[in-house]
């Protein structure tokens, strides 16, 4: 976290010698190769995690971001295909894939994984997030709107989304609630 990238490198390495099977270890080394945009060895360590833990998702998902990062979109698509039939009801991986999707422009297969995200936990803030964010991409700003809405009842301080919600209400051309947002934010 404070940018000592290879310090980090040789305490994963260090932490491997002295436990070689703990697959948590290998995630984050990878993390730290893929920032530093080693991406081959990321992918290296992010193989020998899930050999460690067959069972887990978490390998799959940093394999696809890793890929991801390397624009090699149907890789990753391919390893959250494999997350998501491990788990279906893991949101993490159906909103990976959503952003993946989107990335690619295939704005109904990514609004289908965050809606089925959604479904499964309607409290989760990203999944609403990024779905109103897809909504808007598709042209149906009144639903992105309720989106953004829906999110401000919870945190109606949050700056991001304050701001958002205006430019989602110039895009309806609503310009006197846009106006009125806008004047809020700056008076706070």
């Amino acid at each position: 976290k404070q940018g000592k990238f290879e310090k980090a490198l040789a305490d994963f390495k260090g932490a491997i010698k002295i436990d070689p099977d703990n697959a948590p270890t290998y995630e984050a080394q990878a993390m730290v190769l893929a920032t530093l945009k080693k991406y081959d060895e990321a992918l290296v360590c992010l193989d020998q995690a899930q050999q460690l833990e067959p069972k887990s998702v978490v390998p799959l998902m940093r394999r696809a971001q890793v890929h991801s990062l390397q624009s090699n979109f149907a890789a990753a698509l391919h390893d959250l295909d494999q997350a998501i039939t491990m788990q279906p009801d893991n949101v993490a991986v159906l909103i990976l894939r959503a952003e993946v999707y989107h990335t690619l422009g295939q704005v109904d297969k990514a609004l289908a994984a965050a809606d089925k995200a959604l479904e499964l936990k309607p409290q989760a803030k990203l999944a609403r997030r990024l779905r109103a964010m897809l909504l808007a991409d598709a042209g149906k700003m009144g639903a992105a709107v309720d989106d953004l809405r829906e999110l401000l009842k919870d945190d109606p301080d949050d700056v991001t989304l304050r701001l958002q919600l205006a430019s989602f209400y110039c895009a309806e051309k609503k310009y006197k609630k846009a106006i009125e947002m806008f004047s809020g934010i700056l008076a706070d």
